[in-house]
């Protein structure tokens, strides 16, 4: 960037409106969180608020930055907390062309010395809405990075088209920051036309992420949905062990929980829920059989219609059944074969109750329990086969415990029969697919209907996670 460009650049700084920015943050192409900034100026007081909240299955990562600056974005105060660990620094006097620092901690306090030029790490973004790059220009700029002054170099590139990672195209400019310090990991930015980072890549704890600029209500909306997620990857642990529980014959278990669980677990014929004399309700589950039966058995026409989540309608899902079960004419047999194919097509992600409709589950071949579960039941319809999902707790072999799961049944032989193919894949090719054993424990299901998600099956499992225990009975 030229000197003149430069100096209208900085020259705007006291022009810049109090506004707030959101943005949904990714990990491997999957929303792990969310991220809120907050510019606001109070007379010649630049003040610039971030917060950014991460979850995964593993660690949860709550970064809240706070710094203030002059008119010219000159930096006076940082104050910054990464989970537990807190600091704040002080930016003091300028001696001999150098600023007094010290930060305070909770193990003490360190005196150090930084350039006077040192210029807020949110600078250059709160001047971009009203001062856009220009394609293939430069500008430098020392900002307090990492608890110390990093020399950044913003090298503008050329317009072009980007996909987001929620799928949607734009027109966006390049922007590679590289730092002095670390002139080999080049940072990627990219602008749209507002001025504003539309595209970020960045890094918190040793994770690699990458952030999108949104809407408010859609960035809260989609924060509301990962809570809820995280909700659902709860864990309920277990007094003893149940062996094979994917493959059981039958099981019984004590449960204790909010009033009416006995209606809530009462699923016959093959779960029988009864409330004890101690007011816990024992549940009796016998595993499913797959019996060779008629293809076409009269059903309630809901479990065959085509709807937004199970379109078998759709071409790739009309003729993935067909290839799948090929010359198969028995419903136990077909759905063996349904449910194996899908284990074995279906590559697993982190749990999300968000879903795609099947048809796109065909394509991208990425998904958890519930992409395993919405496509296998479009499949099993696309056979003419009745279908529904099914949501609640499997019991986890080798973690002593219950995780939230979602399944399909199908109708075979007159009767609801449980299938999953999250696990099918995992049986020896040389034996025939298991149906789930008693080691699941059903909550509520659905046959998907047009104004139901994925999401409004699961809010009922949602509910008792917060106050359901499951012991195993040992067997007498």
């Amino acid at each position: 960037m030229s000197a003149i460009k430069l100096l209208m650049f900085c020259a705007t700084c006291t022009m810049v409106q109090d506004r707030e920015e959101w943005r949904a943050v990714y990990l491997d192409g999957e929303q792990v969180g969310y991220e809120r900034t907050r510019f606001r100026s109070d007379n010649d007081v630049q003040k610039t608020q971030r917060e950014t909240i991460v979850r995964t299955r593993s660690r949860e990562v709550e970064w809240k930055v706070t710094a203030e600056s002059d008119a010219t974005g000159i930096l006076q105060r940082f104050d910054q907390s990464l989970g537990r660990d807190k600091s704040t620094t002080t930016f003091g006097e300028v001696r001999g062309g150098m600023r007094a620092v010290e930060t305070t901690r909770s193990r003490g306090r360190q005196w150090r010395e930084l350039p006077s030029d040192v210029r807020s790490p949110f600078w250059f973004e709160r001047q971009l809405p009203g001062n856009p790059i220009p394609e293939h220009t430069r500008m430098r700029v020392t900002v307090f990075e990492d608890g110390t002054a990093a020399k950044l170099t913003i090298t503008a590139g050329s317009w072009q088209r980007q996909t987001l990672p929620n799928g949607k195209r734009t027109r966006l400019l390049r922007l590679t920051v590289t730092r002095s310090e670390r002139p080999g990991q080049p940072q990627q930015l990219f602008m749209n036309e507002q001025g504003q980072i539309e595209l970020a890549e960045f890094s918190i704890d040793g994770m690699e992420l990458l952030k999108q600029l949104l809407p408010r209500a859609e960035a809260q909306t989609q924060e509301d949905e990962r809570r809820f997620d995280i909700t659902l990857a709860g864990f309920l642990p277990a007094d003893r062990a149940l062996l094979d529980g994917r493959e059981a014959e039958t099981a019984v278990y004590r449960v204790t929980g909010p009033a009416r669980l006995e209606q809530t677990l009462n699923h016959k014929p093959r779960q029988l829920a009864r409330t004890a004399i101690d007011g816990a309700v024992e549940v009796t589950v016998t595993a499913s059989e797959l019996k060779s039966g008629p293809l076409h058995v009269r059903t309630d026409p809901e479990y065959l219609k085509s709807t937004k989540l199970l379109d078998h309608r759709e071409i790739n899902v009309r003729t993935f059944a067909a290839e799948a079960s090929a010359g198969e004419f028995k419903t136990a047999i077909i759905a063996k074969k349904l449910q194996r194919a899908v284990g074995k097509l279906v590559r697993n992600r982190t749990f999300s109750a968000q879903t795609a409709p099947a048809s796109a589950i065909l394509r991208t071949k990425v998904g958890d329990s519930t992409e395993h579960a919405v496509l296998l039941a479009a499949l099993l319809r696309a056979r003419r086969i009745p279908s529904r999902v099914a949501v609640g707790f499997i019991y986890l072999d080798g973690k002593n415990g219950f995780g939230t799961h979602m399944w399909t049944e199908a109708m075979i032989d007159g009767e609801w029969t449980a299938l999953d193919a999250t696990f099918a894949k995992r049986v020896r090719s040389k034996e025939p697919a298991r149906v789930p054993g008693a080691g699941y424990l059903k909550v509520a299901h659905s046959s998907l209907p047009d104004n139901e998600t994925v999401l409004d099956t699961f809010i009922p499992l949602a509910d008792l996670m917060q106050e359901l225990t499951i012991e195993i009975v040992p067997p007498k």
